[in-house]
């Protein structure tokens, strides 16, 4: 990937960069899925997410945002639902391991990004949940072409983690408002 893609030309600090390198070094910010669900696929997808909460520790000014995506062959009337249970999964996977929820915001997509983005059908990168996170106002890495012209994820939250200000409406970035 080159320094644009992964959003290098928007880093204005140190700390936005240290956040950066985490995410290249580990090659991806997505987690697979396996196929008709929320299971997560064998391999490093848990590994991700025991990084992802680690740099919310580190990092605590850092925000969060799952985009969750169901395959691109995936049925339209399960595809929405496949995409909310993969983003509550990654929330869930991240609470077990102490993030701040708080910072957290978790988003499904069905399948309208898998789509644009032509991820191969049957393929599991289009069953994935993509990680980005914000620091000052910059999103890391830069958030892919493929999001544009996809309309407006729908929002989901972890039951138990759920507050009134969570009914809110919510600002920029799908963050509640303040």
């Amino acid at each position: 990937a080159t320094g644009r893609a992964l959003g290098v030309a928007a880093v204005r600090s140190y700390e936005q960069l240290a956040v950066l390198q985490v995410c290249a070094s580990l090659g991806t910010t997505c987690v697979y899925f396996q196929d008709a669900g929320a299971a997560f696929r064998p391999g490093s997808s848990l590994c991700r997410v025991d990084s992802f909460a680690d740099l919310l520790r580190r990092h605590p000014r850092l925000l969060l945002r799952v985009d969750a995506h169901a395959g691109a062959r995936a049925p339209p009337h399960f595809a929405g639902g496949f995409s909310l249970e993969r983003a509550r999964a990654v929330g869930e996977a991240l609470l077990q391991r102490g993030a701040d929820m708080e910072r957290v915001s978790l988003h499904g997509w069905g399948k309208r990004v898998a789509e644009r983005a032509l991820w191969a059908s049957g393929c599991y990168e289009s069953r994935r949940a993509e990680v980005y996170f914000e620091l000052d106002g910059v999103e890391l890495p830069a958030r892919p072409a493929h999001y544009e012209g996809a309309g407006v994820a729908e929002r989901t939250y972890l039951e138990r983690c759920r507050t009134r200000e969570d009914d809110a409406t919510e600002g920029p970035r799908g963050q509640p408002a303040r």
